[in-house]
């Protein structure tokens, strides 16, 4: 890594973060700076999601304009792929 893009791990990950989560979205967003990774990224706190399970993730990407759900391969066993289609939302 060169000077211009050195990024300083240290600083980040010495915040005082409250929970986990919060330094998984800190250590997350370094991985993205150190990799030059711009891909806006947005938090689903950021959005008034109603519903819960498969209700919740059919709102959020509704109201973040999603078209497509991708899944990993154990959500197979419990995610209902009719909501989805029922919405517009392909699920890969």
């Amino acid at each position: 890594m060169s000077d211009a893009t050195h990024v300083d791990a240290g600083a980040a990950l010495r915040v005082g973060h409250r929970t986990i989560s919060e330094l998984n979205v800190a250590v997350t967003r370094l991985i993205m700076q150190m990799l030059d990774i711009r891909t806006p990224t947005r938090m689903a706190s950021e959005f008034a999601v109603k519903g819960s399970k498969d209700e919740r993730l059919i709102d959020l990407s509704l109201k973040a304009g999603a078209a497509v759900y991708v899944s990993g391969p154990s959500a197979r066993d419990y995610i209902r792929p009719r909501l989805f289609a029922d919405a517009n939302i392909d699920l890969e």
